[in-house]
């Protein structure tokens, strides 16, 4: 009788976070729209838009299963449905003011689904390292702006980090913990890419080169570990953009660049929301049980 009432109480508390979080991203939707000039964005950027969102949810798949590689390491054994479930369900929390909810709503619907507190909270502290590491990383593409001595080293410098990186995982951790630092390092790849792909889409001006594309995304990587690091900003809004701003600021694409970092929001937004959309498909039908694929 306990048991049913505490997963009642579960139930209501994760839906509650779940109806919160949805009015929040769609009050942000409604301010961003409005502050955009529909008029300065060419028609056939559209498409380009609609690929990064469906391209940001995919991003959202690899994120999942990170973390079903750091469940996993324990006694549970999840399937990638259930990851789904669980993570894409949460993940939206995170637009909620507090930069915690995402964390807090898997925690709760994770004990809902028959997993234990210490595993959800030890795989939880263990993302939050891994993302760090993951997305620092690419700061090393950005040292030959400050030493200028170091361009053309950037893809070692980063080899070496990795290796090293890799390295120290191995020893002190399982392989699932380097394979989940792997995937986060994808998604860093795909999150920068998308900002890059919007950015020099709207700045037809500038014809972009393996080395500005990459640049630019790794700026846009490290503002978004900035607007992680910041407690109380959910999701990074406000942060990621105003660092942004400061990092590529340039009289030439001064009339685009707000443009653009306002698109990317919406953008990632929308990826994220369309991931939790996906993500409903999934309902596990039975709770989670020890050694268990469902």
């Amino acid at each position: 009788m306990k048991h049913n009432k505490s997963k009642f109480i579960l139930s209501w508390v994760g839906r509650i976070i779940t109806i919160f979080s949805i009015a929040f991203v769609l009050i942000k939707l409604s301010t961003y729209s409005q502050q955009l000039n529909i008029q300065d964005i060419p028609s056939y950027s559209y498409l380009v838009f609609i690929f990064c969102i469906g391209l940001y949810a995919f991003g959202n798949y690899v994120l999942s299963m990170a973390w079903r590689l750091l469940v996993a390491n324990s006694e549970y054994t999840l399937s990638a449905s259930t990851a789904i479930w669980v993570f894409g369900g949460s993940q939206i929390a995170k637009y909620l003011p507090g930069n915690i909810f995402q964390f807090a709503s898997r925690q709760v619907i994770g004990v809902q689904h028959g997993i234990k507190n210490n595993v959800l909270l030890k795989s939880t502290l263990w993302e939050i390292v891994l993302m760090g590491i993951a997305a620092g990383s690419f700061g090393v593409f950005l040292l030959n702006e400050y030493f200028p001595s170091l361009m053309g080293y950037e893809m070692t410098l980063f080899a070496g980090l990795i290796v090293i990186t890799g390295s120290i995982l191995s020893l002190i951790a399982s392989r699932n913990y380097l394979k989940a630092c792997g995937l986060y390092l994808c998604f860093f790849l795909v999150s920068g890419g998308i900002f890059s792909l919007i950015f020099f889409t709207l700045n037809d001006n500038l014809t972009p080169t393996l080395e500005t594309f990459l640049q630019t995304s790794c700026y846009f990587i490290i503002a978004w570990l900035i607007g992680f690091a910041t407690p109380g900003s959910p999701a990074g809004l406000g942060v990621r953009e105003a660092v942004l701003i400061t990092l590529l600021d340039s009289p030439s694409i001064e009339d685009t660049l707000l443009v653009a970092v306002l698109v990317s929001r919406i953008v990632t937004v929308l990826g994220d929301m369309l991931f939790f959309a996906i993500s409903s498909l999934f309902r596990p039908k039975q709770a989670v049980s020890n050694n268990s694929l469902l």
